[in-house]
């Protein structure tokens, strides 16, 4: 009795099937990482905006100071120029008098004497004195002036930063800059930073990782206090230390203080993503960082960041999620 070959149809039509079905299964996976991504931008953004949102009012106070003194400055060059006008221009009628021969000795003393008295009126030493102090301070708000836009505007385009050499202690002094208002009233800040070799990184995003523990360490803190920034060159890293005298982080929130949208604040001040990005900017930086707090004694935050980074930093921070203890 022959024995009926069996149909490879069925087989080709299976083996079809299943490449489909991968083919469906691989473009819907590579859809939700899209979307995956897409998220994690506008979380991003979001955390951005509120940042900038927070320290706007901040920043427009920084820059109001030194405009408001160079505005005063320039306001007493005027009535300086209008008051060496009034000098200059009877000099100049005393030098008419003086090349004119036919001038009697008596109209010389009398403007003369009007000299002294309009010397004396605007206190010409002072003003001789004044005048260098005067455009120096203006030059020195205009600096400022100039160094604030520039540091808000690096933090403002954070996703436009390039992955680069930088100097960490630079980036710190930036973001103090930028943070100024925040700290100034709550506390005073002391540096002990390190000679530091150069890091290869994305700059803006490590100075966003600065900005959000500074502005937190300045919120804990209740009246007056401390915040210390320590810096160090340690087996192949860069490390930082933040630390601040606050009222510290109760234990229980200590494993939570990494995960999205967790936060001790009152509702609506504050977003819950600020240490949860900058955990994840950092690991996107083959780096680690962590935190120790004692309830009323304060809180310190210690990031190590390599040296040399590697080619295989992430360009995008990895989404947030599940931070703590990965």
């Amino acid at each position: 009795m022959a024995v009926p070959l069996l149909s490879t149809k069925g087989f080709m039509d299976k083996d079809e099937h299943l490449e489909n079905l991968v083919a469906q299964r691989t473009a819907s996976l590579e859809a939700s990482l899209r979307e995956l991504a897409d998220n994690q931008s506008r979380l991003l953004q979001t955390e951005k905006l509120a940042s900038i949102g927070q320290l706007a009012a901040g920043v427009a106070h920084e820059i109001n100071n030194p405009v408001g003194y160079i505005k005063s400055n320039l306001n007493t060059m005027k009535g300086y120029g209008g008051d060496l006008t009034r000098l200059l221009t009877a000099y100049l009628r005393l030098e008419e008098i003086v090349r004119n021969e036919e001038v009697h000795n008596k109209g010389m003393a009398r403007l003369l004497d009007d000299i002294a008295a309009i010397r004396a009126d605007i206190d010409l030493g002072y003003i001789l004195e004044d005048c260098p102090q005067v455009i120096e301070e203006s030059l020195e708000g205009i600096e400022r002036v100039i160094s604030i836009i520039a540091d808000l505007k690096n933090f403002a385009h954070l996703d436009g930063d390039e992955f680069e050499p930088a100097d960490i202690n630079s980036g710190l002094e930036s973001t103090l800059n930028i943070v100024w208002n925040e700290l100034k009233y709550k506390a005073q800040v002391v540096r002990d930073f390190g000679s530091l070799p150069e890091v290869r990184c994305y700059p803006q995003r490590l100075n966003q990782v600065f900005m959000n523990i500074l502005v937190n360490a300045a919120q804990a803190i209740e009246e007056k206090g401390t915040i210390r920034i320590a810096t160090r060159a340690e087996d192949e890293h860069v490390v930082v230390k933040i630390s601040d005298d606050g009222r510290g982080i109760a234990p229980e929130a200590l494993d939570r203080i990494f995960d999205p949208f967790f936060t001790t604040k009152e509702v609506g001040k504050g977003t819950g993503l600020g240490l949860s990005v900058a955990y994840n900017i950092v690991q996107s930086h083959n780096g680690s960082i962590e935190v120790t707090s004692k309830p009323g004694k304060g809180t310190t935050f210690t990031i190590r960041i390599p040296i040399d980074t590697g080619d295989d930093v992430s360009e995008t921070v990895a989404p947030p999620g599940g931070a703590h203890g990965n």
